[in-house]
């Protein structure tokens, strides 16, 4: 295996591991966002339950670090990839802008 070949499969490794980060907090976003569905009382108890977790200082940095390693990993894959058809490589380009524009600097 070549060094660039080790490095690459090193990256898709994070990349998939941020990549499981990302949906455990969208799986707990949407959560957030379903319970309005039943009342406002029972959305307002979930948020304010699930930000005690996810606002802790090293829960917050790990899920900004995860979605911006996502970002620029899969943007340097785009480039990068040589296997992959175009069609699959630019694809993983869509989700990219979605977290960004959630962060709130």
């Amino acid at each position: 295996m070549t060094t660039e070949r080790i490095q690459t499969m090193s990256l898709r490794v994070f990349h998939r591991s941020t990549a499981v980060v990302i949906a455990g907090f969208a799986i707990v976003h949407l959560a957030n966002h379903l319970t309005s569905l039943f009342s406002i009382a029972a959305h307002i108890a979930f948020m304010d339950a699930a930000r005690t977790v996810y606002r802790q200082p090293a829960i917050e940095f790990v899920l900004i670090v995860s979605v911006m390693f996502e970002c620029v990993s899969g943007l340097w894959m785009v480039v990068r990839e040589d296997g992959a058809p175009d069609n699959v490589r630019w694809r993983g380009c869509k989700p990219c802008p979605a977290p960004i524009s959630h962060c709130s600097w």
